[in-house]
């Protein structure tokens, strides 16, 4: 499933019925998870991801720049974290 503007009740709700999706999240509407990952993305090119294990959600984020300053936000369950090599930047498991 494709969501616009996702939040923690549509989290919750898709979580609960194993409906994988794929969703650009406001920062507003999941701070409980950017509050872990937006003061390293900080300048444009930088970015992070945050994976939690139990349930093979990924949570990443940008910062661009278009019309100043951009913070991109994607969570999905959509995607599998493979072994090996990991990103430059992953900052943590949540």
């Amino acid at each position: 499933m494709d969501l616009l503007y996702y939040d923690n009740a549509s989290r919750i709700d898709l979580r609960s019925k194993d409906i994988m999706y794929n969703a650009s999240a406001r920062a507003d509407r999941v701070r409980h998870i950017t509050k872990h990952m937006s003061p390293k993305v900080e300048k444009p090119g930088d970015w992070g991801l945050l994976h939690n294990h139990q349930i093979n959600e990924l949570f990443v984020q940008k910062m661009e720049q278009m019309k100043g300053l951009q913070r991109k936000t994607v969570i999905s369950t959509a995607f599998k974290l493979l072994e090996g090599k990991s990103p430059k930047k992953l900052y943590s498991s949540i």
